[in-house]
């Protein structure tokens, strides 16, 4: 039987912390049936080329996109789709993001230095495979060295607890994200929203505020989002014109072995708008 999970709009690649190259993210995605993919690596644009390239010599549809870490209470992020990424502007704006990256890149190491974790910058740059240092990297060097024995687990005791989410990380504003990604002449997205940790009266106010500064669309459909989870986040893209979106945010079987491409967990990822890309082109 066809695969009728054909659009997904939220992958990882190398090129910041997936496992597999944006070439090898594009061929998997064929493999699945999918028509219409996005590549949103976090903080770059340095697999779209190689993404691009291989979607059209396969026949998909690809959105070029990236996805940015902004700072807010809890985890924001804001997804960007169309990004058009050799305007100048834009490509000056990103050096904002690799700044902060390499400042939190810092902070995270000295943090897990002081709790007896003996990694060096070198030795998590040795794991990465682009030029975007994130956590995961870093879990994965722990695995190596013996710390913990498996990612989740490396995140559970160090680097996503209470105390270390308290730690002083800049990011750019949600004000700076979306002009970043405006720059690029992108529309910005909301991703998975319940990352927000708000109760849907929350974000709904919190949705309004994003749109006055330029919001087009939210994360509706997400990997392990229940039936309930879609209605409810329609109904507050319905109420404030914003574009529903879905993807699986997949990160590939080491770093996230439960999420499939297209499919998210257990086959959660209910969606499939063919006409989403003429949609989001419209708002450029």
């Amino acid at each position: 039987m066809e695969n009728v999970h054909t659009v997904d709009l939220h992958t990882h690649s190398t090129a910041s912390d997936g496992d597999l190259s944006p070439e090898e993210v594009v061929s998997l995605a064929e493999d699945s049936g999918i028509k219409i993919l996005a590549l949103t690596d976090h903080d770059t644009v340095d697999g779209l080329e190689e993404a691009g390239k291989k979607a059209n010599e396969l026949g998909i549809e690809f959105i070029p996109g990236m996805e940015i870490s902004a700072k807010s209470n809890e985890e924001l992020h804001i997804l960007g789709y169309y990004i058009e990424k050799d305007d100048l502007e834009f490509q000056e704006s990103l050096e904002l993001l690799i700044k902060y990256r390499k400042t939190r890149e810092k902070i995270t190491i000295d943090y897990l230095n002081d709790k007896g974790v003996d990694i060096t910058a070198e030795e998590v740059k040795e794991a990465t495979k682009g030029n975007i240092i994130g956590r995961p990297h870093m879990a994965a060097v722990m695995i190596n060295k013996g710390y913990v024995t498996t990612k989740q687990e490396a995140f559970e005791k160090y680097i996503g607890t209470p105390e270390y989410m308290k730690l002083d990380r800049p990011k750019v504003t949600i004000e700076e994200g979306i002009d970043i990604i405006k720059k690029g002449h992108g529309v910005p997205v909301l991703a998975h929203p319940h990352s927000l940790k708000q109760t849907y009266a929350e974000l709904d106010k919190t949705l309004g505020e994003l749109k006055d500064i330029g919001l087009k669309g939210i994360e509706c459909y997400y990997n392990n989002y229940e039936l309930t989870d879609v209605i409810n986040l329609l109904t507050l893209a319905n109420r404030h014109g914003l574009v529903p979106v879905g993807g699986s945010d997949f990160h590939g079987p080491v770093s996230k072995p439960s999420v499939m491409i297209g499919t998210g967990k257990d086959n959660m990822l209910n969606y499939n708008n063919l006409n989403i890309a003429g949609i989001l082109r419209k708002l450029k």
